[in-house]
């Protein structure tokens, strides 16, 4: 029976990919139809998927410490994470600013007119107190870059 299992399970992986043209999905899909036909394989086949999981998200630059965590993270579409500096130095940094397509790399040249707003509002958004790091981010960008807002 592991024979037919394993047989059934190459056919569907091949054919899904043949017919698609997405191996990823049929190779997935092949494993679980192995699964279904020989459930004592349970164990292995999940520690495929936490692998394929591990895998996809390192493409990405996505590293977990634990485990359970690939089982989650491995599913997701999209991963929306923060990376600004307060894990590290408790504190961010505006470094770029984006205007209707416009950059401007915030490196001590002077603020072109265009990104002004932007700059103003961020402060007006912000606490007059700022605590949080994003908040204070702003504020010191409007402090050096607009001191007399």
């Amino acid at each position: 029976i592991a024979v037919l299992g394993l047989v059934v399970a190459v056919a569907v992986a091949v054919i899904y990919g043949l017919t698609r043209g997405v191996w990823l999905q049929g190779i997935l899909a092949g494993i679980a139809t192995a699964m279904a036909i020989l459930p004592e394989e349970f164990p292995v086949v999940l520690t495929i998927f936490l692998a394929l999981g591990a895998w996809r998200m390192s493409q990405k630059h996505v590293l977990t410490r634990r485990t359970p965590v690939i089982e989650t993270l491995g599913s997701a579409t999209v991963v929306c994470v923060d990376k600004t500096g307060t894990l590290t130095m408790n504190s961010m940094t505006v470094r770029e600013l984006l205007v209707d397509g416009s950059t401007h790399a915030l490196d001590g040249r002077p603020l072109p007119a265009e990104f002004h707003p932007i700059v103003e509002f961020g402060r007006l958004a912000s606490p007059l107190d700022p605590f949080d790091p994003m908040d204070q981010a702003f504020e010191d960008l409007a402090d050096t870059y607009l001191p007399a807002t």
